[in-house]
């Protein structure tokens, strides 16, 4: 969804890097750098980075009980201290 959306912009912005105005093709040209910057670094890097640190905690809304560690299943008061 965020890359047919990126797409888009970057189908919008791109026609005006071919209009004639010379500001219009700055802004163009620039948000299409900007975009081809955001697909290398953070989609390529930074998202794959951040899952690899946080780890289960990445996909926090999502997590069911069963996939909880035993720590957190203790602190919910789910499963009984030993």
């Amino acid at each position: 969804m965020i890359f047919s959306a990126a797409l888009i912009m970057a189908g919008t912005f791109g026609s005006m890097a071919v209009a004639g105005v010379s500001s219009l093709m700055e802004i163009g040209i620039s948000v299409i750098i900007g975009l081809l910057l955001y697909f290398a670094v953070f989609l390529g890097f930074f998202v794959p980075a951040c899952t690899a640190v946080f780890g289960w905690a990445h996909y926090w809304p999502f997590v069911h009980d069963r996939k909880l560690s035993a720590a957190a299943r203790r602190a919910r008061g789910l499963e009984p201290e030993a």
